[in-house]
């Protein structure tokens, strides 16, 4: 029966990316790794007898991570941009002291669990959901099996505590301790700003999962059903940040803040003297909206308004039926009107992409650029993320899995280390008319004509100029 011995010490490690704009950093400040403050919060007020600290792979080199990881267990929090990374350090430190116990979690890590545990035995357990209740599980002794959510090899078998797989237990967010940044290695200190950068903003997350019924095709999240915190306990989580480390401008991580929550939060709002940048999507906050927007003290909102393809029909979205382009455009201006100012996100070579939808895309673009309260516009070729319909889409296309494997020597099917640029080109390649090619060459000269608004991420050409 595999359980992990008494424990005094435990790391927590969100390795630095290596895909995709977070792995420039050029423009946007490192944000601390929020879901590990959090799950370390949780680990010290459960087990006040064990040491946790946590370290940012995005502010420290390699060299000086491995010198100072020393516990027995190292938790590595893992997304798809920085799964390579994670698995090389992962590797590195099972090699110094073979005796460490590695767990991993995050979004990527639960899509991919299998894969992990199969292909690096450097790996002992991965958990798949939320991390708080089943991480604390694992380091109170625990025998594996008995935890919900946890894959793990014994004996050499790939092992699940159900016959499902599911995912680890969820946890109410009222019962969360507050966090501060004390655990955080290296030091996080927090740039007060009195116009900070758009994108630049604490994370905070009073909202677990979406309030869409149906997940977008691209998404890779694995939070199910919508969950907020109580209004009170946001307020003084946010109070303590701003008290103790002058933090005056969050980001609401939570996909979507919905108008009655937003209500609800404003009413009970008790410091006055913080901005937040949060998420919605097209027709999401009406006029009458607009002073519990202000109230609240939404500065940005991240409006993902993906491609003109929506308004073709091509894809099932919850915005009022008679929503059209106009009323995007008068939209921005009423958030204008209340000094609101907006990141808008555009995602090219979507199924159905033709090349009169790439042309549209780019007028729509164009003139978006030319409104006031546009901070940035974030323009990406569309990646096949697991965890993700569309990644499921190209495991059950033959002609993807035969081309992928041509290309890359690996079976898609099984392979842990994905290769998401000649990935997107294929799924480009195969679900649009257009090809991987037209809409590359439109990413490149939008940035080149651009320049500092916008910002293109998780595309480049990588197939030899072949065409499919």
């Amino acid at each position: 029966m595999i359980s992990i011995g008494k424990v005094s010490k435990v790391q927590l490690v969100f390795p630095k990316h290596a895909y995709g704009h977070l792995a420039l950093e050029k423009e946007v400040d490192p944000q601390p790794p929020l879901g590990l403050l959090v799950l370390a919060s949780y680990i010290r007020e459960k087990l006040p007898d064990i040491n946790v600290e946590i370290f940012d792979g995005k502010r420290i080199s390699e060299a000086e991570l491995l010198r100072k990881l020393d516990s027995d267990v190292i938790g590595l929090s893992v997304w798809y941009s920085n799964y390579d990374n994670a698995k090389r350090l992962a590797e590195q430190i099972k090699a110094r002291k073979p005796s460490t116990k590695i767990i991993m979690g995050g979004p990527h890590a639960t899509a991919i669990a299998n894969r992990i545990i199969k292909h690096n035995p450097y790996v002992d357990a991965v958990i798949c959901g939320e991390g708080e209740i089943a991480f604390t599980q694992l380091l109170k002794g625990v025998p594996w099996k008995n935890i919900q959510g946890v894959m793990y090899r014994s004996n050499d078998i790939i092992s699940w505590n159900s016959d499902d797989q599911i995912t680890a237990e969820r946890i109410d967010l009222d019962s969360l301790p507050f966090f501060d940044l004390e655990l955080l290695r290296p030091q996080f200190l927090w740039k007060n700003r009195d116009n900070p950068p758009a994108m630049s903003a604490f994370p905070l997350a009073g909202i677990r999962g979406c309030c869409h019924i149906k997940r977008c095709e691209y998404c890779s999240g694995h939070f199910i059903g919508f969950r907020s915190m109580n209004p009170e306990r946001y307020w003084a989580q946010v109070k303590l940040l701003n008290d103790k480390y002058n933090i005056n401008y969050f980001f609401e991580t939570g996909d979507i803040f919905p108008p009655k929550l937003i209500k609800l939060y404003s009413q009970s709002k008790h410091i006055n003297k913080v901005g937040f940048r949060i998420y919605s999507y097209l027709g999401n906050f009406k006029k009458n909206d607009m002073e519990y927007l202000n109230k609240f003290g939404v500065k940005v909102i991240f409006m993902g308004i993906e491609s003109i393809l929506i308004w073709k029909k091509k894809f099932i979205r919850k915005y009022a039926y008679n929503y059209g382009i106009k009323s995007l455009f008068k939209e921005i201006e009423m958030l204008r009107q209340f000094n609101i100012d907006l990141i808008t996100s555009f995602i090219l070579g979507l199924p159905g992409e033709t090349t009169e939808s790439l042309t549209l895309n780019r007028k729509i673009i164009q003139y978006l650029l030319q409104r006031f309260n546009i901070k940035e516009i974030t323009v990406s070729a569309v990646l096949p993320i697991p965890g993700s319909a569309y990644f499921r889409d190209c495991l059950n296309d033959s002609f993807i899995k035969q081309e992928y494997h041509k290309l890359t020597g690996n079976n898609l099917l099984y392979c842990d280390v994905i290769d998401y640029y000649i990935l997107s080109q294929l799924f480009i390649n195969r679900y649009t008319n257009v090809g991987y090619r037209k809409t590359y060459d439109l990413l490149i000269s939008l940035e080149e004509k651009i320049g500092t608004k916008m910002a293109h991420f998780g595309s480049k050409i990588a197939l030899n100029n072949q065409e499919y």
